[in-house]
């Protein structure tokens, strides 16, 4: 079974931490998913969507992700052999320690959504 804590509460604000306030969420897992062609500095995710496949003919930035609720996980993944896609740290809604380069499918990009934004849990280069 994996605990985890909301990151928000059902207002949208910060959730205090109390050692005991853990939703049960079962196993987690990220079983839908969808392959989104970068051409813009905007993607759209899905609602139902947990992993995103990113693909571009030409290096691309991502700077804003639209879609999914207040305290939604993503998780971001580029292709093998498609162009470089930088998802870029601060310029749009997205917030990580630095810009992201994804450019085959072992890197691997983890989000949480607080909010109108989108903050970096963990970061996997490939």
């Amino acid at each position: 079974m994996a605990k985890v804590r909301p990151l928000v509460n059902d207002a949208g604000s910060p959730r205090e931490s109390k050692s005991t306030d853990y939703l049960d969420t079962g196993k987690l897992s990220v079983s839908n998913q969808e392959t989104i062609t970068v051409t813009g500095t905007t993607i759209t995710v899905s609602d139902e969507v947990g992993r995103v496949y990113l693909d571009a003919s030409s290096a691309q930035d991502v700077q804003t992700i639209n879609g999914c609720a207040n305290g939604d996980w993503l998780v971001i993944q580029g292709l093998f052999g498609t162009s470089n896609v930088t998802v870029k740290d601060g310029v749009g809604n997205v917030h990580m320690k630095a810009d992201v380069v994804l450019n085959q499918v072992e890197d691997t990009l983890i989000l949480s959504k607080l909010g109108a934004n989108w903050f970096e849990v963990n970061w996997s280069p490939g």
